[in-house]
């Protein structure tokens, strides 16, 4: 040990070394902590990046041809349980029996409440992007909210629909007695959308300014979308083991006595939007909702009353209608509702039941509704000149009047374009009822 140490003392490099060792170590230590911090944040940037990318550029831009796939994919396990076969004129999901023959009044929509169940389906935290380097967001709306957005984003009470029920000339929607919330509707639905879109794009193709999408899916990669479609396989007219929120859309057709003919109206849904930004859609439309959770939920179950605040909001470009609980509105003295609500007393507006279904990439419900109205009084209700945008997006119209020609050439271009299954789908039928439906305006004139 002495010989060890007049080593050391004698040699300056042995005495550098035995002082630098532990300094080296330390620096190491150090360099290797912020190489995994480093590492770990990057894992969270790519993740957000990710996520911001497949819901931007993918799920938006390319809804379309997702939904046709989805469609496809849903269909495999959902063609013993008589649905309809996925076609291009009509791409929203449908059983046979939840499309009438002709357009129906709303006066044969029965809306019926039942008992609330609880889902036996729920998505995996997999498909949440990272928070932090130790935690994913607690749920998709957390992710949508931080990362996109949005510029209108609350999660208002909501219906939950847990079945369509047809029964011959009329049709019950089956509503739980407990309301929902609008944020159940991100939750459940956009991460479906998400992991179809994840598994027709492979890692390499991500993050380029072109790529290109498979034309097959597989389930193996949409686990959640298999579950929730043989629970719907199951029982095609409950959807007690899913969450199904509906929305109601409606085609708004303007009837022009001299010509003898209809415009229809189209929305661009702004990109500030957390739910199907940047995508056409018909107008007015909106989710299914009561304006609270207590006093107003079974009150508001009439489908008018929810087509009547969207046409206000949307229409005529008023801010959207807030009640607090223990007040009410009363439609039938309250303008603009008061006005709504006269126009179909004297025949020069009309609203149809047009079907219902389900968003084949979201499974998310959709009830169908056609409204046509006389252009004088359209124009009495929300202005001759046409609207431009208002607080959800842009409105899109041609030669200085409201809407475009409702001609099938113009309607094809529409659904040329990324238009929601929902949208999509009342075009056709409504090109379709075309005769039926001006023959109703030259009835009640």
């Amino acid at each position: 040990m002495e010989e060890v140490a007049n080593l050391l003392y004698s040699n300056i490099y042995l005495q550098a070394l035995a002082v630098l060792t532990p300094i080296i170590s330390f620096v190491l230590w150090i360099y290797s902590k912020a190489k995994n911090k480093t590492h770990a944040d990057g894992l969270v940037i790519e993740s957000k990046d990710e996520f911001l990318w497949f819901q931007k550029e993918v799920i938006a831009k390319k809804r379309t041809l997702l939904s046709a796939l989805a469609h496809s994919l849903n269909f495999d396990l959902l063609e013993a349980s008589h649905f309809r076969k996925p076609s291009p004129s009509f791409p929203l999901l449908m059983h046979s029996d939840w499309l009438p023959t002709k357009p129906i009044s709303l006066d044969k929509i029965d809306i019926e409440t039942i008992e609330y169940q609880s889902p036996k389906v729920f998505p995996p935290n997999s498909l949440l992007p990272l928070k932090d380097k130790e935690t994913t967001y607690p749920t998709f709306h957390d992710a949508i909210y931080e990362l996109m957005k949005p510029r209108i984003f609350k999660s208002n009470p909501q219906y939950r629909i847990m079945g369509f029920q047809p029964n011959s000339d009329r049709y019950t929607i089956q509503i739980s007695r407990e309301a929902d919330e609008y944020f159940s509707k991100i939750d459940f639905g956009k991460p479906m959308e998400y992991e179809l879109a994840k598994s027709v794009i492979s890692n390499k193709e991500r993050f380029k300014n072109h790529f290109t999408i498979k034309d097959y899916v597989k389930w193996s990669s949409n686990n959640y979308r298999k579950k929730a479609v043989k629970a719907l396989a199951k029982t095609p007219h409950s959807f007690h083991d899913i969450v199904v929120l509906g929305g109601i859309s409606t085609l708004t057709l303007i009837y022009n006595e001299e010509e003898k003919d209809f415009r229809f109206l189209m929305h661009e849904r702004s990109t500030k939007q957390g739910y199907a930004s940047g995508i056409k859609h018909v107008i007015p439309a909106g989710d299914y909702q009561p304006l609270n959770k207590s006093d107003r939920f079974e009150m508001d179950l009439p489908l008018w009353h929810n087509i009547m605040r969207e046409m206000a909001e949307e229409l005529a470009n008023k801010p959207e209608y807030e009640e607090k609980e223990g007040k009410r509105i009363d439609y039938q003295s309250t303008e603009p509702f008061k006005s709504y609500s006269n126009a179909p007393t004297n025949g020069d507006l009309k609203i149809y039941f047009a079907g219902f279904g389900l968003d084949p990439l979201s499974l998310q419900g959709e009830i169908l509704t056609i409204m046509v109205v006389r252009e004088h009084t359209f124009h009495a209700l929300f202005g001759k000149e046409p609207l431009e945008k208002n607080e959800e997006g842009f409105l899109i119209s041609s030669d200085g009047k409201w809407g475009l020609p409702f001609t099938e050439k113009e309607v094809t271009n529409m659904q040329n374009m990324a238009v929601l299954a929902a949208g999509h789908t009342l075009l056709s039928v409504a090109i379709q009822q075309k005769p039926f439906l001006l023959s109703e305006m030259a009835s009640s004139k």
